[in-house]
């Protein structure tokens, strides 16, 4: 597997995510948008390691996961992302109207489940 093949970089931000290293992850995703613009994934995953990021960059983030919208406006996984950088940003109406939206789209999505249960847990409305 070549080293700068989307492949490759691809299965380096899924370890790199695993390992909570959320600055490498956001390079390596970089360098995937720069070989293919189009790739929602890639966006996802830099919204993800921006949002988890110590000191988190959400304005960062929600645009890159905005940028993935864009491109897939349909994306659960993206729709769940954008929701918990929402949540985090006290926009709790939005965030709960997208993890609505995500479980429509796909039922069996258990990040945007959890989500929503954790919401009305506490109330956040």
């Amino acid at each position: 597997m070549e080293p700068d093949s989307t492949e490759f970089l691809t299965s380096k931000s899924v370890v790199l995510m695993s390992l909570n290293r959320f600055d490498e992850v956001v390079a390596v995703c970089d360098r995937l948008i720069q070989l293919n613009p189009a790739s929602v994934p890639a966006r996802r995953s830099k919204a993800m390691a921006l949002h988890l990021l110590p000191v988190a960059k959400n304005a960062e983030a929600l645009q890159s996961v905005e940028t993935a919208l864009a491109i897939d406006p349909n994306d659960s996984q993206s729709l769940t992302i954008k929701s918990m950088i929402l949540d985090d940003m006290r926009m709790y109406s939005e965030a709960r109207q997208l993890l609505t939206r995500a479980i429509a789209i796909d039922p069996t999505n258990e990040l945007a489940i959890a989500g929503l249960e954790e919401m009305n847990r506490s109330n956040h409305w």
